[in-house]
């Protein structure tokens, strides 16, 4: 992922920090939660299945969506690789709900 793009992801997640610091809380609290009683590190069995579902990353739908606004439609698809993906998680742990973080 560029570097242009790594800066304007955490000057958007800085910022949204700062305007709503108790929702920022709230839900890196709940993220911490939700890892805490995983049955797995890496994965929840569904209900009445044998599949295994495990989430990327969680964050509050206003962060996201201020973030797709911000980004160009490029720097989207630079976000939604693995790369990217593995990039913001280890920049933003907070944002990851698993007991093993990335």
């Amino acid at each position: 992922m560029r570097d242009i793009t790594k800066k304007r992801i955490i000057n958007t997640v800085r910022e949204y920090k700062r305007l709503f610091p108790r929702q920022y809380e709230l839900a890196s609290q709940a993220n911490k939660q939700r890892a805490r009683e995983q049955l797995t590190d890496w994965g929840e069995t569904l209900e009445n299945s044998e599949l295994i579902e495990r989430e990327e990353m969680r964050m509050p739908t206003d962060l996201y969506t201020i973030l797709y606004a911000k980004l160009t439609p490029e720097e989207q698809q630079e976000f939604e690789t693995d790369k990217g993906t593995l990039w913001f998680l280890r920049t933003f742990p907070e944002w990851n709900p698993n007991k093993n973080q990335a």
